[in-house]
């Protein structure tokens, strides 16, 4: 096999490998009847949110003070789990990956209850 072939046929596994990845958004005052694909249409709750996160997918947590009573909590049973809830696995290198948009500007904020609730989650960035 020529180099010219070995070289496309890693560039096409690696653009396969990549080209599914998708920013999800949520917002304090989003609406989960939005798309959540941009910051002019994020999701409010993570009920909503969590569960269209694949592999080498991010969420993109928009500025302001996240709360159960308004964004629900950031609860995630993966594949596998027992306790199921929609929410995917990441894998090698495809990482499931949550961060703020601004760095500081977005605060999970609880009320004595569990605010962060992983299980059986594999590969997931936060």
């Amino acid at each position: 096999m020529s180099v010219k072939k070995v070289f496309g046929v890693i560039v096409v596994l690696f653009i396969t490998n990549y080209a599914h990845a998708v920013n999800y958004y949520i917002s304090p005052g989003g609406f989960n009847g939005n798309s959540g694909l941009s910051e002019a249409e994020p999701k409010q709750t993570f009920g909503h949110t969590l569960p269209l996160l694949n592999a080498g997918d991010t969420l993109l947590l928009m500025n302001g003070t996240y709360t159960v009573a308004t964004n629900g909590g950031f609860f995630a049973g993966c594949t596998g789990s027992a306790f199921p809830t929609g929410a995917s696995d990441g894998t090698v290198g495809n990482e499931i990956t949550v961060k703020a948009v601004n760095e500081r500007q977005a605060v999970m904020q609880g009320n004595g209850t569990n605010v962060v609730w992983l299980h059986g989650c594999d590969y997931l960035v936060i």
